[in-house]
């Protein structure tokens, strides 16, 4: 779903806003619990965790990036502090952003899709070095993900006006339609993807094997979803967190790839959007009254 945004001219990089709600001690440490992280006036949307290596496992030492349609920032959680890290050049406007998934759950560097000019294009980042890796003409681009194997393959999957396209970056090979759907992600690995198919009437989520071309109801009831990511955790037990219509106001709900079911994450006033996902944690931005901010909320596990 394209985003409106709020343009912000007069930012400069690497600029410092000091308009984050202060941390708490002792967060998160129970299933539920959430703390808000910014409380400012802008209008905030793809919060991923960034760099997650230098956390060295503490949620404390977490940074967030999320961007305003015209910058991105880097709120760290240590300081309280939030930088503009990345502008949006003139004429264009950041439509989605996603971090890199290396090694199964952790994160390193950024994707940022922008739209302007009538192009659509990609900027990946890596320790603050930007680098455009795709421009085409065309509409922007909708919802981005991106897979880092090791020791050297690399993969992106983007939505863009209800179309699915899938690229093997590491091989001369352009980006190819695989699915119509959107909100796709990857699903633990290069060649399995999730997407939602929208109905009159509900959304679906569905599984797809890429290179196999073999697709089959993921998980359907009833609800609309409208945002997913999937993680596997330290004990290599696969999450996917949904935002869902379930019981009415948007909400954030975990599935376990071993239950047919779910359990609910968030159940405040507000709707929840731009979910990502790390270890025990997600973070995500809830509207309340208008006013949007990031949350992390801890999904957490159960240890089978």
């Amino acid at each position: 779903m394209k985003r409106l945004v709020i343009i912000l001219g007069s930012l400069i990089a690497l600029s410092v806003l000091f308009t984050c709600a202060l941390p708490v001690s002792g967060f998160l440490d129970d299933q539920g619990d959430e703390v808000r992280l910014t409380d400012n006036a802008l209008v905030e949307y793809d919060p991923v965790f960034y760099d997650t290596p230098s956390y060295g496992g503490d949620i404390e030492k977490a940074q967030i990036a999320y961007h305003d349609g015209q910058a991105v920032h880097l709120y760290d959680y240590p300081s309280d502090t939030d930088e503009i890290i990345y502008n949006a050049p003139e004429g264009y406007t950041i439509t989605a952003m996603t971090s890199i998934t290396i090694e199964l759950h952790a994160h390193h560097g950024l994707l940022i899709a922008l739209e302007g000019n009538g192009e659509a294009v990609i900027v990946q980042e890596d320790e603050l070095e930007f680098t455009e890796i795709f421009r085409e003409d065309g509409d922007g681009i909708d919802d981005i993900s991106c897979y880092l194997g090791w020791p050297d393959s690399y993969y992106i999957l983007f939505e863009q006006n209800g179309e699915i396209y899938y690229r093997d970056m590491t091989e001369e090979d352009t980006f190819r339609k695989i699915k119509d759907g959107n909100t796709p992600i990857f699903l633990d690995y290069h060649d399995i993807c999730l997407y939602v198919v929208n109905l009159d009437d509900r959304s679906d989520i569905y599984f797809y094997l890429i290179h196999k071309d073999v697709e089959e109801l993921f998980y359907s009831d009833g609800s609309y979803f409208y945002d997913l990511y999937s993680i596997y955790n330290a004990i290599e037990h696969l999450y996917t967190y949904a935002t869902s219509d379930r019981e009415g106001e948007a909400d954030i709900w975990r599935f376990w790839s071993q239950h047919n079911g779910l359990s609910r994450v968030t159940e405040k006033t507000g709707v929840e959007r731009d979910l990502c996902a790390w270890d025990e944690y997600v973070v995500f931005v809830r509207t309340v009254d208008g006013q949007s901010d990031v949350y992390i909320v801890r999904g957490g596990y159960d240890y089978y």
